[in-house]
């Protein structure tokens, strides 16, 4: 007997409502699945074109994280000191003020290169 061909998406609401997808056959097509729904196809042993998944960083809910201790956020001191070295100072005001070091540090650059680069 033949099998019906069903694509990802199909795939993953039979399996979210319990059933046998071994009667069907996937044919993938360009359709993205999100990551935690890729976790059902590969518990039933269906590989998943690896350029299919995508992840949704914006639904990641992080309340109940907890936040760092002064001592956790002390032990970033050699972080610092690795990807930019700083003053003591300077240092206790990015602890001090929860300052994201990536965002600011990518548009400080952003500024120089307005300011210096493309005004040349």
């Amino acid at each position: 007997m033949k099998k019906k061909t069903i694509n990802q998406k199909e795939a993953i609401k039979l399996l979210q409502t319990g059933k046998d997808i071994n009667l069907f056959s996937i044919k993938f097509n360009d359709e993205k699945i999100e990551a935690l729904e890729s976790i059902l196809l590969f518990e039933n042993n269906i590989d998943i074109p690896e350029n299919l998944i995508y992840y949704d960083d914006s639904t990641i809910d992080y309340s109940d994280d907890p936040k760092l201790t002064k001592k956790e956020l002390k032990g970033l001191k050699s972080t610092f000191d690795t990807i930019i070295p700083v003053s003591k100072e300077v240092e206790d005001w990015i602890l001090k003020e929860n300052i994201d070091l990536q965002r600011l540090t990518s548009e400080l650059i952003q500024e120089y290169f307005e300011q210096n680069i493309l005004k040349k």
